[in-house]
């Protein structure tokens, strides 16, 4: 568990040194992109819409379904999922910060970590953000 937190830190803290802030923008068709400090595009704006970046991860959609790109702007997950936790809360930072988050998929949640890859699986019925941050992994 340790050895998973150590390596989402090193790669978050790398890829923000070593990364440009991007910035969600939408252009005359309303489609989201991203654009760095110099005003470059980064992320063609491809998206029906995208939310600003929190803890190097911003969330993405099309069509209704979700995925999270990393802050060099790759996407790290398929958009396949209905909700991403989005962070903004203290339970959630929590999880973001331990390298994790959770997701829902068909009507049921589980956690993913800061890859993308699926780590518990989707069988709750309930969202996660019911119970207390220490007990959810």
């Amino acid at each position: 568990m340790k050895s998973i937190i150590s390596t989402f830190l090193l790669i978050a803290v790398s890829s923000i040194v070593q990364a440009q802030y991007l910035v969600p923008f939408y252009n005359e068709k309303d489609l989201w992109g991203f654009k760095n400090d110099s005003g470059e595009v980064v992320v063609q704006p491809i998206y029906s819409f995208a939310k600003d970046f929190f803890l190097g991860f911003a969330k993405v959609e099309i069509n209704g379904k979700w995925g999270y790109l990393n802050s060099a702007g790759k996407q790290i997950t398929p958009l396949k999922y209905e909700r991403l936790s989005n962070g903004e809360d203290d339970r959630e930072e929590e999880l973001y910060e331990r390298g994790y988050t959770y997701v829902k998929l068909n009507n049921k949640f589980g956690f993913i970590d800061s890859t993308g890859k699926e780590i518990t699986p989707l069988n709750m019925t309930k969202s996660p953000t019911f119970m207390p941050a220490t007990e959810l992994l």
